[in-house]
């Protein structure tokens, strides 16, 4: 494999030949903003977060039940509630992304 000196350092394994051709273009960020802006569905996806949600309460609840019992619990929770958790969460990013874009228009 080639290496590459920088200063000091060996870089081991990089590639020397032409550059990849992808380019980030200004307008393309600004179409997926406004796309994301026009959905109204959820920013986590729903599978993902019930399983988060799943591997946290086993977790919490095998600690609990394993210190008394020492046996393995596994428990159920509504899809009512992983959508009542989701919900929040999402308000909860969607608050902290908008503070954090007024803070960056704002902040001098």
């Amino acid at each position: 494999m080639p290496a590459k000196q920088i200063g000091r350092k060996t870089i081991v394994g990089v590639k020397s030949g032409p550059k990849s051709s992808k380019v980030c273009h200004i307008g393309n960020f600004y179409s997926q903003v406004k796309k994301y802006q026009m959905e109204t569905g959820f920013l986590i996806p729903h599978l993902l977060f019930s399983r988060v949600c799943y591997e946290i309460v086993n977790d919490i609840s095998a600690e609990n039940v394993q210190d008394v019992l020492g046996v393995e619990l596994v428990t159920r929770i509504s899809p009512d509630v992983v959508y009542v958790l989701q919900t929040e969460a999402d308000n909860y990013i969607m608050k902290y992304l908008s503070n954090a874009n007024y803070f960056a228009i704002h902040g001098g």
